[in-house]
């Protein structure tokens, strides 16, 4: 029977996936795959069979098996309730853990990645509309709306299997944190990596970055979209996020007249065309994702020993 991963790490996007895949690969009883994202209950599924998922947590010739294997793939995180009830009915021991990042960070990081190295745009260029729009995509929001991560993932694995960390641990308590991480996923927690490794945030995917300050616009935007959920987010993990509402309280004050026209301009008209887009885009991937998982099922019958009864 083949090797099966014992957690997952589903991001959210530009969360410090990358830094948090790294650390973990240092712990000797931790196999981490390469590379960190498999994508492969997202895109991958279409191109490749269960099979090539499980090959990545194979035990390499020469060396010990290790009882904790996994893979990051951020991309987990924005996946409908529906598939992550799929991912549980084929491995239902899974850990999860999710990284969070304050919103306005995290969107601006994220911005930063789609405009300026998937589409060569110089971001300094663009105008807040634009932004603006780009906040308002779903893939944007689903990344972004942890409520309903947490509810997804903890609803269908259980409240104790999805292990919640904050992006600003890594600067702050970085060693903390993986300790905690170690302890969720049941590595040995006493087992301290080289601090020389951990100190230093790995910046997230490559080498091409442009830094350029969030306008104060977007950062007002940005707040006042997410600040009522952030205020629930933080009443539901006991205070962890108090300064992110402090900030996003202290953004969200005031604003001009033609900021707050410019908002309900983007919000409820300008950003429709795109939703309605993205919407038939992600209607006619998820009909392609269902067949696929019509077909993951057969393969787990031979391949981790189970039948594949019950719904998809």
């Amino acid at each position: 029977m083949k090797q099966k991963p014992t957690f997952l790490g589903i991001g959210s996007a530009r969360s410090g996936s990358t830094w948090l895949h790294r650390a973990l690969d240092l712990h000797p009883g931790i196999r981490m795959t390469q590379p960190k994202q498999l994508e492969f209950f997202e895109k991958n599924m279409l191109r490749f069979d269960l099979a090539w998922y499980l090959d990545y947590f194979e035990t390499p010739e020469g060396e010990s098996p290790v009882s904790v294997r996994g893979e990051i793939t951020p991309f987990y995180a924005r996946l409908p309730r529906r598939y992550v009830k799929n991912i549980h009915r084929l491995f239902p021991d899974l850990r999860i853990v999710l990284t969070i990042r304050n919103p306005v960070d995290r969107i601006w990081s994220n911005a930063g990645l789609d405009f300026h190295r998937y589409g060569n745009r110089d971001l300094e260029t663009l105008s807040i509309g634009t932004f603006e729009r780009f906040a308002c995509r779903k893939r944007t929001c689903l990344y972004t709306d942890y409520e309903r991560i947490i509810d997804c993932w903890s609803g269908v694995f259980g409240e104790d299997a999805l292990h919640v960390e904050i992006f600003d641990s890594i600067s702050s308590e970085p060693a903390a944190m993986l300790k905690r991480i170690f302890r969720h996923l049941g590595a040995d927690p006493d087992w301290e990596p080289p601090s020389e490794l951990i100190q230093k945030r790995v910046l997230p995917e490559g080498k091409i970055r442009q830094e350029v300050g969030i306008p104060d616009e977007f950062r007002w935007f940005l707040s006042k979209e997410w600040l009522p959920s952030i205020r629930r987010l933080n009443e539901r993990l006991d205070g962890r996020v108090d300064s992110w509402v402090q900030q996003m309280e202290a953004s969200a004050r005031g604003g001009t007249a033609s900021w707050r026209f410019r908002r309900q301009l983007n919000r409820l008209a300008l950003s429709m065309p795109e939703k309605i887009a993205f919407a038939g885009y992600d209607r006619l991937r998820q009909r392609k994702l269902d067949a696929g998982w019509k077909q993951m099922f057969l393969d787990a019958e031979h391949l981790l020993g189970r039948g594949s009864s019950g719904s998809m």
